[in-house]
């Protein structure tokens, strides 16, 4: 019979609470066999949020301290390892804090929720310190001052409360002390979206780094977060620092859950049907070589499926704290250099990045760097093992990309100016839509930064939040952009135009593009409403042309524009330019311009003159053909410099 998922807190990790109120718990004892085995003095983990960090570091606390309960480890792997047992179970002092209550909106108010924290420690985990009598009357004073602590903090007092509970530990106990602290970084990185982390990297100096530089009376320091941050100040930056990351091959298996667990969970639960859709949306983590799946994320679906059956896959992960790092990166590649990466990122393909597991809070303002942050987020994960290659690892985190995409193209646009293209969109109002993104790419986006990109980018970011299939495989070939609205479907070919001559004619290509290689033939299959549209972008224009609306004149205007280019080549052969710069250098010119006519006649012969329809196979192989090779003339090193110029004196000449 297949157990019920209610017993399953899924928001707790208190490894002791999991254990005595019986909640459903994956084995992750051998952690502390591995960790015991490979650890140094100060030893960092760092994995995204969600992942079971603080879980497996309260694991680790109520395994090695002082009053270790046994019966918390009954059936666990771990209850077998006698020699880790014998030498480690319930032997050190433990000072276990949690720094994700620190995240705070200044400084000031930062030192507030740290005085408090330390007050919550000792009215639980160190309240026997209260009435020891072995601590020194120094001691004794200060716990005063932590239960007690004045209205405004006393920043100094704070800056060196680790070294005075760690000396009232030694003094109660007579051993050397173990510090697990949690979400270390966590309030590093909110600090950076806040702008006072210099203030604070100069507090943490004096905090962590006599402690985790050379105090005598520290056993061994485990650190866990999302990033390792190394400043000259920080104490990330020590000597003899152990660090497992999502890159090292240390804990792979230890953090998020493997194939076998999330295997396990369903067939405990009744749910084995379910493993295709949680495997696209909470798998794709590579850490360590190792596939992981989102903790947090499989278990609160489960839960939502055992109350009903037919629960769809949803984002759980959306209000973690590092998405401030993520809209950060949204905003600083907007027109940027790194924009292509993003756009690639988007429509499910890969970025290569070159790595390393430090960061500093200078990488920040960086958006090279930025990547490197994401991948330590979870935001990205190697393609395989040893891989420069980094995506996105699955559906929900690709929806939580979207969001933010779309969060910025609105606050950029406007809200209203966005419903509006939407709306065109789905009305088949061709007109509307080129007028909208016309007015948007004029206005918002500048012509001397990455331009194609941004006007995809842009394109994207506008329609992300409605059912959006980005580069979709199709059969045969890849759409840019597909829409879907109930049983309704929009394809969107785009473009760039070398030159606004080729504006018709590409978006013209799009079309044909969409009908030759078969795009949406299994929607037409299944008897769905399918909309086609061309879109081409030239400098600050953009032209849409909706499939049902090509006309015999728009035909006309693109097979103009066409002879003209050829004309202007004849014209250059011919007239023999004076200067020689600017002549077509090739061996053959004559016979590449007779191919060249006779391609644009056969894009012509293509063409029903009655119906003004095409044979799309051969419209499209004609005119790609003569396309790409009347663009070479624009771009090639012999003409790109006068080009413009010149193409305009022999289009007044036609005249």
């Amino acid at each position: 019979m297949a157990k019920e998922i209610n017993n399953t807190d899924v928001g707790n990790d208190v490894f002791q609470i999991m254990r005595e109120k019986d909640y459903y718990y994956i084995d992750k004892s051998l952690f502390i066999k591995e960790f015991i085995e490979s650890k140094g003095r100060v030893n960092l983990i760092t994995r995204p949020r969600q992942f079971g960090k603080s879980l497996n570091l309260s694991m680790l606390k109520s395994y090695l301290e002082i009053g270790a309960d046994p019966s918390l480890f009954k059936g666990l792997a771990i209850e077998g390892e006698r020699e880790i047992y014998d030498a480690h179970f319930g032997k050190y002092p433990v000072l276990h804090l949690s720094l994700a209550s620190g995240i705070a909106p200044d400084f000031e108010t930062f030192l507030e929720y740290l005085s408090n924290a330390f007050k919550y420690l000792f009215a639980m985990d160190l309240k026997y310190l209260l009435n020891s009598d072995k601590l020194s009357l120094i001691s004794k004073n200060s716990i005063e001052k932590f239960i007690r602590p004045p209205e405004i903090p006393d920043e100094a007092f704070l800056s060196f409360a680790l070294d005075s509970l760690i000396i009232m530990l030694n003094e109660h106990f007579g051993k050397d002390v173990v510090i697990l602290i949690d979400e270390y970084d966590s309030i590093v990185t909110h600090a950076i979206v806040k702008g006072y982390e210099n203030r604070l990297l100069e507090f943490l100096s004096s905090f962590f780094g006599r402690v985790f530089k050379g105090n005598e009376l520290v056993e061994f320091i485990v650190l866990t977060g999302c990033l390792r941050i190394a400043n000259e100040s920080n104490f990330a930056s020590t000597n003899n620092l152990v660090a497992s990351t999502v890159l090292d091959p240390e804990f792979s298996g230890m953090f998020g859950l493997t194939e076998e667990e999330v295997s396990k969970i369903l067939n405990d639960f009744g749910l084995s049907s379910k493993l295709d859709s949680i495997r696209e949306w909470y798998n794709g983590y590579l850490f360590g070589g190792k596939r992981i799946y989102n903790t947090s994320s499989v278990i609160s679906y489960c839960r939502a499926l055992q109350k009903k059956i037919t629960s769809k896959p949803k984002n759980y992960w959306a209000n973690t704290s590092s998405n401030d790092i993520l809209l950060d990166v949204i905003n600083k590649s907007e027109c940027d250099k790194t924009l292509p990466d993003l756009e690639k990122l988007l429509l499910g393909g890969s970025i290569e990045i070159g790595l390393f597991n430090d960061i500093t809070t200078e990488d920040f303002d960086d958006i090279s760097a930025l990547w490197r942050v994401l991948v330590h987020t979870g935001y990205l994960t190697p393609s395989e093992q040893d891989s420069d290659e980094y995506l996105i690892p699955n559906k929900e985190v690709q929806n939580e990309f979207r969001k933010k995409v779309v969060k910025r193209v609105k606050t950029r646009i406007g809200i209203n100016v966005h419903s509006k293209i939407i709306e065109a969109i789905w009305s088949k109002n061709a007109s509307v839509l080129q007028e909208s993104l016309d007015k948007v790419i004029m206005t918002k986006i500048s012509y001397f930064d990455e331009y194609e990109y941004c006007c995809h980018m842009l394109l994207l970011g506008l329609i992300a939040d409605v059912d959006a299939a980005s580069n979709r495989e199709n059969l045969n070939e890849r759409t840019d952009i597909n829409l879907r609205k109930g049983d309704m479907y929009t394809i969107l070919e785009l473009k760039k135009s070398y030159d606004e001559l080729y504006m018709t004619a590409d978006a013209l290509k799009g079309i044909m593009q969409i009908k030759d290689r078969l795009y949406g033939k299994e929607l037409e299959i299944k008897g769905s409403s399918i909309i086609h549209y061309g879109i081409s972008f030239c400098k600050t224009e953009c032209l849409v042309i909706l499939e049902r609306e090509i006309t015999k004149e728009l035909i006309e205007e693109a097979i103009g524009d066409m002879e003209a280019v050829v004309w202007a080549i004849d014209w250059q052969i011919n007239k023999r330019a004076s200067n020689k710069s600017t002549a077509v250098k090739s061996p053959s010119r004559k016979a590449w311009y007779k191919s060249r006519k006779i391609a644009l006649e056969s894009f012509k012969d293509s063409l029903d003159k009655e119906s003004y329809t095409f044979d799309f196979a051969k419209l499209h192989a004609n005119a790609e053909n003569l396309l790409d090779d009347l663009k070479w003339l624009l771009t090639t090193e012999a003409t790109k410099d006068s080009s413009q110029t010149l193409l305009q004196a022999m289009l007044t000449q036609t005249k």
